[in-house]
């Protein structure tokens, strides 16, 4: 398995690392049911329920937070 290179790991709040030589520790979570694994490397595909590599996204913990209070806000908005 190879390390995450923060350059090309989705990084949709523009998370920088101080030192980019450095792998990162990611939280990678299962799009399907929701399994996660802190790691600075890419799952080959998910240990709970099988799904494969392309169904499991890596985000820094900050970032995973900032989207699901962003759902929260706009779910109790819809209600």
């Amino acid at each position: 398995m190879d390390t995450v290179d923060v350059r090309s790991a989705p990084n949709p709040l523009g998370v920088v690392s101080d030192t980019l030589d450095e792998p990162v520790e990611l939280v990678w979570r299962c799009l399907d049911c929701g399994y996660q694994r802190q790691s600075s490397r890419h799952l080959d595909r998910c240990p709970h329920c099988g799904a494969s590599a392309d169904r499991v996204a890596g985000r820094t913990s900050v970032a995973w937070r900032t989207m699901l209070r962003a759902e929260r806000a706009g779910l109790d908005r819809a209600s």
